[in-house]
């Protein structure tokens, strides 16, 4: 049998997140981290569950929190979660990077709260906008 040479890093565009040595997380690469995100939240239908997934994801520790990148996907259930997104997205300027988002509302949350649609209104990249309208809103 041949030698084979040792197989080289593969190179990246990005600086790759130091964890602690000991660190299991350090083990893994962040683009097995970014497919391992993907393939559990193929399985969500609900963007609800989806974001839910993606904040205990990148509580995991700072290199999956890294891995996640740029939140494009976003879901609010409530009045005060769409005026804290919508102050968010508004502050920092990134509603330009947002590609979907999904409004829970009940039928008593649609008499004059304005903010949902000035949330669209913000997001100008969106590509996927679901709205759940109903006598109860999804739920945890």
């Amino acid at each position: 049998m041949d030698a084979q040479p040792a197989q080289q890093p593969t190179s990246t565009p990005y600086a790759r997140p130091r964890q602690p040595e000991d660190s299991p997380a350090a083990a893994l690469p962040t683009e097995t981290l970014i497919r391992v995100l993907e393939l559990a939240m193929e399985a969500e239908w609900s963007p609800f569950d989806r974001q839910r997934m993606r904040w205990r994801f990148q509580k995991v520790s700072w290199q999956w929190w890294k891995a996640l990148g740029e939140q494009k996907e976003y879901a609010v259930r409530t009045e005060e979660e769409t005026q804290a997104l919508k102050q968010a997205l508004s502050t920092t300027g990134r509603g330009g990077v947002v590609q979907s988002l999904a409004l829970g509302m009940t039928l008593r949350d649609q008499h004059d709260d304005p903010s949902p649609a000035e949330l669209v209104v913000l997001c100008t990249a969106i590509k996927e906008l679901k709205v759940q309208i109903g006598a109860l809103a999804p739920h945890d």
